[in-house]
């Protein structure tokens, strides 16, 4: 069974972090990913851009690209990671 992990986290303040900060977020993360992948547990993982630079695909067939999103929250997904577990228990 797969589940998603869904990292959200206010942006603005990831985007404050400076460069020895997010080094030292990134490092405990890559810490986490390198455990998974030897267990044969970690699928795709991938660490988002700015939601400013973001756009969203709609609507049928080709479909139309427009700006967005524009969620109104106060944290905003800013990564994820797909795991293959036996349960939801090994998963958590």
């Amino acid at each position: 069974m797969f589940y998603a992990i869904l990292a959200y986290h206010v942006e603005e303040t990831v985007q404050s972090w400076t460069p020895d900060e997010d080094a030292a977020v990134m490092k405990d993360l890559l810490e986490i990913n390198d455990r998974l992948t030897r267990a044969g547990k970690l699928g795709p993982a991938a660490r988002l851009g700015e939601t400013a630079k973001a756009v969203t695909l709609r609507g049928p067939g080709d479909g139309m690209v427009i700006d967005g999103p524009f969620a109104e929250t106060k944290e905003q997904l800013l990564g994820l990671y797909v795991l293959d577990c036996a349960n939801q228990d090994e998963a958590i």
